[in-house]
């Protein structure tokens, strides 16, 4: 499967001409606002709705291309033994730290010191758009990768 001219168009425009527009328009801009709590929620809500935006984009010329989404890693895992040791060394060590985290004096102390300096408002509003930047983010990054077009 090799890429299309529409591929190429959306690596140029998505991968190259968009982060450097936005990063010279950004850094022109960046020492006049003030960033209060108000403005980095917009920010934040705006760089999803970006992301969504690409991912759409993303997403519809894959469909279009009748690629399989396969290979852009929307697929069940494989079962067997390596992925099962996988995840259950993943969980005991998740859960050996969040006992640490939650059983350490210390630890705990740090915790809660972090989180009463954090606005726990501005946590719970930033929480949505967080996880789906990191998804949208990979998913738009993974699928402008070469290795989609060449296995």
């Amino acid at each position: 499967m090799l890429p299309t001219y529409i591929d190429h168009i959306l690596v140029l425009l998505l991968g190259l001409a968009l982060p450097f527009f936005s990063g010279i328009r950004g850094s022109e801009k960046l020492g006049q606002i003030y960033f209060d709590e108000r403005i980095r929620r917009r920010f934040f809500i705006s760089n999803s709705l970006v992301l969504w935006f690409m991912a759409a984009v993303v997403m519809g010329i894959w469909y279009w291309n009748k690629r399989p989404f396969e290979l852009m890693g929307f697929r069940a895992p494989e079962p067997g033994l390596a992925a099962a040791l996988l995840a259950g060394v993943l969980v005991i060590l998740y859960t050996a730290d969040v006992m640490y985290s939650v059983l350490s004096p210390q630890e705990l102390a740090k915790t809660q010191e972090q989180w009463e300096s954090a606005h726990s408002e501005e946590v719970i509003h930033l929480a949505g758009p967080e996880s789906s930047n990191r998804i949208l983010d990979q998913m738009v990054t993974h699928s402008m990768e070469g290795k989609c077009f060449l296995r």
